[in-house]
């Protein structure tokens, strides 16, 4: 009889202990805002927010990737996504108390807006693509040290209409985003000039019909 009241303790314990673990993990706020200038009439800045509204931890640090990927069909049919790291998109990162931060970039929405549509322009009218789509995919990446002494990291992809949690395969995501600096699949985000423009069209078009 004791060793039965015993046990039941002893589980009655570890559920306390588990509930108050997960009463103590961080809960973060993380939003992907547009910034409107009414001197211009534009929204010209995208920015993305993260705050800890409650939860216990240290060494909060965060890492942030954009993806821009391109999804192609030819005149033959032929369709392909490809997708390469975003540099400059959110190239400044704003660091409050309390772990909050703000990643943004100088007019980076305009940039962003006369970049994909100057290029998907010239993909379906001067190089002949039936269709080309292209899209911005924000990753997030959050370390921390937990109550227990831990280190814990949740991964999330940040979008305007939500902030998806993802699990922990989210990991090999960002081994892959490290594959790709290493073999040089990045673009930097401009100010458009056709001159920079057509290398780098001449680029996803190479990409495209690579056998890769």
């Amino acid at each position: 009889m004791s060793l039965t009241v015993t046990w039941a303790s002893y589980k009655i314990m570890q559920s306390q202990l588990n509930l108050n673990y997960n009463l103590s993990m961080p809960i973060f706020e993380i939003n992907q805002n547009q910034k409107y200038n009414p001197n211009s009439g534009f929204y010209e800045t995208n920015e993305i927010t993260i705050e800890k509204v409650s939860g216990y931890g240290n060494n909060f640090h965060s890492n942030l990737i954009s993806i821009i990927e391109f999804n192609l069909h030819d005149s033959l049919f032929n369709s392909k996504d490809i997708k390469y790291i975003l540099y400059g998109y959110y190239e400044t990162t704003f660091v409050g108390n309390n772990f909050s931060e703000t990643h943004t970039g100088y007019k980076n929405n305009l940039k962003l807006l006369e970049f994909t549509r100057n290029m998907g322009e010239k993909l379906e009218d001067s190089l002949k693509f039936r269709y080309a789509f292209i899209k911005i995919i924000n990753y997030l990446k959050i370390d921390y040290i937990d109550i227990n002494n831990t280190k814990k990291t949740n991964y999330y992809n940040v979008d305007f209409n939500r902030t998806t949690l993802l699990d922990e395969d989210a990991e090999i995501l960002f081994k892959e985003f490290g594959q790709m600096e290493t073999k040089a699949k990045y673009i930097q985000l401009f100010d458009w000039k056709d001159s920079e423009g057509d290398s780098v069209l001449r680029r996803v078009v190479d990409d495209f019909y690579s056998v890769k």
